[in-house]
């Protein structure tokens, strides 16, 4: 039943922003529905707009502006007068009577449609200063894209919207049924899945040849008339014949140039957005080499001491060594054998202490890391030897679990030995404020299926805070009082850049775990 003076409030009100598509969906609903039971009653609106929909507290849409509505003749040729019907900014090309169409229950259909148009875009589809350019643009122009003006609108609901808007009324909805049960069906949808398939509108080469076609055959009835149209509202009679012809080439023209002016600025935006991303990875990988480097030179102050103690080691042995060889020597029978002995150790001493130097000399150096194939075990019995001291003084028991299998990788030995160092320190920091009878540290190396290696560092110290293992490799993230929280950040870096990753995660009997992995050389 359709109320002769509806209550509600007007759906003309523009918002800063237009309707979200739940909303949109339930007032499209809700009018689609009004307006099928005006259509039922043998009735045709003639005058559909937002501000003729109302929506009642009870949250059901009415139709208003009844005043022009009419009785739809039988013959599907409902009485019409010699002057336009309607709401120029709404009304059906067929209602402006320039093509050789009467308006029907499609012409509704099209004013409708262009009122769900204002609602998703914000806006009407076409601009005009006078009666002349909006019977033009309903006629003759093609209404801009949904999605030039929001992008969420899904592809489907946009050619719901387009099929009522069709310039040729064959190619809308051919009744408001049918257009109800889809908009059911997309409410339906996009309760579900936030989104609407598609609705299989025919989009086929030859439907869209034969709109093409409609659309000129329309176009050209309209410059062929020579009949004035009188408007209602007293702005006097206008001769579209003579008028049209002279401003189409204007309003392409404009087109076209709105075209190359968006397409110029999306190009400029493009072109910053370009040389910011640029500028941006450029600070990024100097930021990253500035930190490597740092960090390296922290780890190698901290090692400084226990690298000092190391070598303070062979020396002592080597000067005690000369002087029992002096003794030997000086006696008044010279004991050759023992002095022979002496001088055997002071040259191993010798030999280990300039190893030590060695291994330290290519951990300091810095520029760019060569890689190569080489032995992952070669590079943890490496840095083993060189923090031996640094064991033996936290009293930890270090022991090594190394496959017996070659795994071969290709990498920076430099970086990887940086990686096992920085590991095995963190390990003994942790161990060191502790009780722990016994003080373990444990690392192995073995290979997962025949594409990687794993290899893990485990203590038995205090162990990571459960809060504290998404921000370990954070840079500048540290538990230590002095510590400068880069270490593990480069570490993780440094695996990354050789195709593995780097994990923590908690010991099985207490402490801490720190897992890497590499890919095996092919």
């Amino acid at each position: 039943m359709i109320p002769n003076d509806p209550q509600g409030q007007p759906l003309d009100a523009r918002a800063e922003q237009p309707f979200a598509i739940e909303r949109f969906l339930q007032l499209a609903t809700g009018a689609a529905a009004a307006l099928a039971e005006l259509h039922a009653s043998g009735r045709l609106h003639r005058d559909i707009k937002p501000c003729n929909l109302l929506e009642g507290a009870d949250g059901v849409v009415r139709l208003g502006g009844l005043e022009l509505s009419v009785e739809a003749d039988p013959s599907g040729f409902p009485p019409v007068s010699d002057s336009i019907c309607g709401t120029l900014a709404y009304m059906a090309p067929e209602q402006a009577r320039r093509v050789d169409r009467r308006a029907d229950q499609r012409s509704d259909l099209y004013s409708l449609g262009m009122t769900f148009y204002e609602w998703l875009a914000g806006r009407l589809p076409f601009d005009a200063a006078d009666a002349l350019e909006w019977v033009y643009s309903h006629v003759a122009r093609r209404p801009p894209a949904l999605s030039l003006f929001r992008g969420d609108i899904p592809p489907a609901l946009s050619q719901l919207v387009f099929r009522l808007i069709a310039k040729n009324p064959d190619e809308r909805y051919q009744s408001t049924a049918g257009l109800l049960a889809d908009l059911r069906s997309c409410r339906c949808q996009w309760q579900q899945f936030q989104d609407i398939p598609d609705l299989g509108f025919d989009q086929s080469a030859e439907h869209r040849e034969a709109q093409r076609d409609s659309q000129a055959r329309q176009q050209q009835a309209v410059l062929d008339a020579h009949a004035s149209i009188p408007i209602p509202d007293g702005q006097g009679t206008l001769d579209l014949a003579s008028v049209l012809k002279a401003t189409q080439d204007l309003a392409d023209e404009t087109r076209q140039e709105r075209l190359v002016e968006m397409l110029a600025h999306l190009q400029q935006q493009l072109l910053e957005e370009n040389a910011r991303r640029q500028d941006i990875e450029a600070a990024l990988r100097n930021a990253r080499a500035r930190l490597a480097q740092v960090s390296q030179a922290t780890a190698m102050g901290e090692l400084a001491a226990s690298i000092a103690h190391e070598i303070n080691q062979p020396l002592a042995s080597m000067v005690s060594n000369a002087a029992a060889s002096l003794r030997w020597l000086s006696r008044e029978t010279p004991n050759i054998e023992e002095a022979l002995c002496g001088l055997r150790d002071i040259v191993q001493d010798g030999r280990r202490a300039g190893a030590i130097v060695n291994a330290l000399q290519s951990l300091a150096q810095q520029g760019e890391q060569h890689r190569r194939q080489l032995l992952i075990n070669d590079v943890i019995r490496h840095v083993v030897a060189l923090t031996q001291a640094e064991v033996e003084q936290h009293r930890v028991l270090m022991t090594t679990h190394l496959t017996r299998s070659p795994l071969l990788v290709y990498g920076s030995s430099l970086q990887l030995q940086q990686v096992v160092l920085n590991l095995i320190l963190n390990a003994l920091d942790a161990l060191s404020p502790g009780d722990q009878v016994l003080r373990r540290l444990s690392i192995t190396s073995e290979v997962v299926g025949s594409e990687y290696l794993v290899v893990s560092i485990e203590d038995s110290g205090p162990g990571i805070e459960v809060e504290h293992l998404d921000k370990v490799f954070n840079a500048f993230f540290t538990t230590k009082d002095k510590g400068m929280g880069m270490g593990l950040a480069i570490c993780r870096s440094i695996i990354n850049a050789h195709g593995g990753q780097l994990h923590a995660m908690p010991a099985r009997y207490g402490g801490a775990t720190f897992v890497f992995t590499l890919p095996v050389a092919g």
